[in-house]
């Protein structure tokens, strides 16, 4: 915290009544009151959850929209993540906000010549695989999921509308449903296969790492982790939210 000392006429020493304290010259945003303005323009970001998802969060850790027992999505402004202190003082609710985020990512994407696009990746598969398939084996496919600059191609997953749209997408391009794997940087790939070590050579193909321990569907708009998360019991958007104001704020 910064201290600015004014000195008392005729002496040298200052007095608690002349000492004052900026502390907002040096706070970090995620410790300062966010303008709705500024709220009004978050983008969600998919994020992992910690070891012990239930524990309760520090009101100035970033707020977190539970997506399943393994994933979650934060809101984030141009200063960063917003936190649960921050959210607790702007108008509406949780849901409202997140819901707010979503409606800006598909307008950022929309602003593009296309959303998203589905870039193949090639030499995923060992060479003796590779030669192994013949063309009737309809060999496992991989794609790297393009798309605006402004926006981590992983975010998608991250509210059912726009996860449902992606996967949509890439159930017409596959002829089947997919399976999305999100990675460490904010990337995505998408295959036609839930192998999971074919997946990480794909990983290892961009030069990134995993953000999940598996692949991921698409339960109704929702990410599930294959073999890890359980598959969320309803159909419409009704996330378990965790968090110093989760009561507070479910709508």
């Amino acid at each position: 915290m910064k201290e600015i000392v004014h000195l008392t006429h005729g002496g040298s020493s200052p007095t608690m009544a002349h000492r004052v304290f900026l502390g907002f010259a040096t706070m970090s945003p995620h410790l300062l009151p966010l303008h709705p303005d500024r709220a009004r323009t978050s983008l969600p970001r998919l994020v992992a959850r910690g070891q012990h998802p239930t524990q309760p969060e520090s009101r100035h850790s970033a707020a977190q929209v539970a997506l399943s027992h393994s994933l979650a999505t934060q809101l984030h402004t141009a200063d960063g993540p917003i936190t649960w202190d921050q959210l607790r003082h702007l108008p509406g609710s949780t849901i409202s906000w997140w819901n707010r985020s979503a409606e800006n990512l598909l307008r950022t994407a929309s602003s593009g010549d296309v959303p998203y696009q589905f870039i193949a990746l090639r030499g995923v598969l060992p060479r003796r695989e590779r030669h192994s398939h013949t063309p009737a084996a309809n060999p496992p496919k991989f794609f790297e999921v393009h798309t605006t600059e402004a926006l981590q191609a992983s975010s998608w997953l991250s509210h059912p509308a726009c996860f449902q749209l992606l996967h949509d997408a890439a159930t017409q391009r596959l002829k089947h449903a997919p399976f999305f794997l999100p990675l460490a940087s904010g990337q995505l790939l998408v295959a036609s296969t839930p192998n999971q070590r074919l997946l990480h050579a794909a990983a290892e193909a961009v030069g990134d790492s995993p953000l999940t321990a598996g692949p991921v569907q698409c339960h109704h708009g929702f990410p599930v982790v294959v073999g890890q998360d359980r598959v969320p019991p309803v159909r419409g958007i009704h996330p378990t939210l965790r968090g110093p104001m989760a009561h507070a704020n479910a709508a």
